[in-house]
């Protein structure tokens, strides 16, 4: 009897609560070029290993930043343009062992590269992920472009870049 109360009363009570769950879990991110040439990419983990605030990694990040410093966690579903030469520079100083490896992919992998298809890029994205990358695009006619975001963070989302304004149009 005290348990076909508990389930009666445990019913109610999940029958008339408000649940908070997560909206997707995982979805992709997906950048759709103007132009339909093949643009290769390359993301790279940004979170170094080190916790010193003088390492060579984190002082390369405070200018890849612009000389800010700031928590990176609160800026995840933001892109930034990154100059060439400052990211050039940080990714010449680029060592793997020095950097997290990027979520959702083998635990030694810092960088992930491909190219577009048709005009097109996707990622695998994972909701609750607040990790912030270094995505390099390279197109033949147009040169390198790089952005700092959180591209493999939310649910499904999506981008429009046009190589010609060398510029993400939201």
């Amino acid at each position: 009897m005290l348990r076909v109360s508990f389930l009666i009363v445990f019913s109610i009570l999940s029958f008339t609560s408000v649940f908070y769950g997560q909206q997707c879990g995982n979805g992709t991110y997906t950048i759709n070029f103007v132009q339909k040439e093949t643009i290769k990419y390359e993301m790279f983990s940004i979170n170094p290993r080190s916790k010193d605030i003088n390492s060579k990694e984190n002082k390369l990040l405070i200018e890849l930043y612009g000389g800010l410093k700031f928590d990176l966690d609160n800026w995840f579903h933001l892109k930034f343009r990154v100059k060439n030469k400052v990211a050039e520079t940080f990714l010449r100083n680029y060592k793997d062992e020095n950097f997290v490896y990027i979520s959702g992919t083998h635990p030694s992998q810092t960088r992930i590269g491909g190219s577009s298809e048709n005009g097109v890029i996707k990622f695998k994205t994972y909701e609750t992920l607040d990790q912030t990358t270094l995505l390099k695009l390279s197109s033949q006619k147009y040169g390198n472009f790089y952005f700092l975001g959180g591209f493999i963070c939310g649910c499904d989302r999506s981008d429009t870049f046009d190589l010609s304004q060398k510029k993400l149009i939201d």
